[in-house]
């Protein structure tokens, strides 16, 4: 089966309206959205999370293809 690919492509006055609406953010806002923003990579994407998940690629590689010794 072929993936879907999904276009994520926006317009560019909507991408400039976006610009501009975070340029006039007061400073609050900002720093509010920089908090959020950090908070969530720090929850989502951190090196525990990605060490489990290749430990978990690797032994579901192991048991469903065997080892080199006993490669199915």
């Amino acid at each position: 089966d072929v993936p879907y690919i999904y276009e994520d492509r926006i317009s560019k006055e909507s991408f400039l309206d976006a610009i501009i609406s975070f340029y006039n953010m007061s400073q609050k806002d900002k720093d509010a959205m920089g908090k959020a923003g950090r908070e969530h990579v720090l929850k989502n994407y951190n090196l525990d999370q990605y060490a489990t998940l290749w430990r978990e690629v690797f032994k579901d590689v192991e048991e469903n293809m065997g080892s080199w010794e006993n490669r199915k």
